[in-house]
């Protein structure tokens, strides 16, 4: 089973050395093949789940208050976000998700410099308009 800790660059080496591997030119028998095949399953798998939790990484600092948003999240966490995001184009994620995970980074990002930087009435306003369009 695969470790709730693994990191977008550890998947990332995992899929590229598999990859590399699944490419070679050998002579291989059926069921090593299948294993090959089976394993390929699992490793697109644990993708796709990491994906989806990164997604909810996103998604879950949309659910918090804004004093808990100012004191949780700093630059590096969403320099990070945004890092794991480009990792997942690497690892096969559909464009269209990844944009999707980024386009929600950057709409984090706005949300956090608009705690700093806007006054109380208008950063509620624009914090309600980013949670809707990112539900859209």
């Amino acid at each position: 089973m695969l470790k709730e800790t693994i990191t977008g660059s550890q998947l990332l080496t995992l899929f590229e050395s598999f990859i590399e591997y699944k490419s070679e030119r050998r002579n291989r028998d059926e069921n090593i093949m299948n294993r090959i095949s089976n394993l390929f399953e699992i490793l697109n798998g644990a993708i796709v789940l990491w994906s989806n939790e990164l997604e909810k990484k996103v998604d879950d600092l949309f659910s918090v208050r804004e004093e808990a948003l100012k004191e949780t999240v700093s630059q590096s966490d969403i320099e990070q976000l945004a890092s794991d995001a480009e990792e997942l184009d690497k690892l096969g994620v559909s464009y269209a998700y990844v944009e999707k995970i980024t386009h929600k980074v950057k709409l984090v990002a706005k949300a956090v410099k608009f705690i700093y930087e806007m006054p109380q009435d208008t950063l509620v306003r624009e914090i309600s308009i980013a949670s809707t369009k990112q539900e859209e």
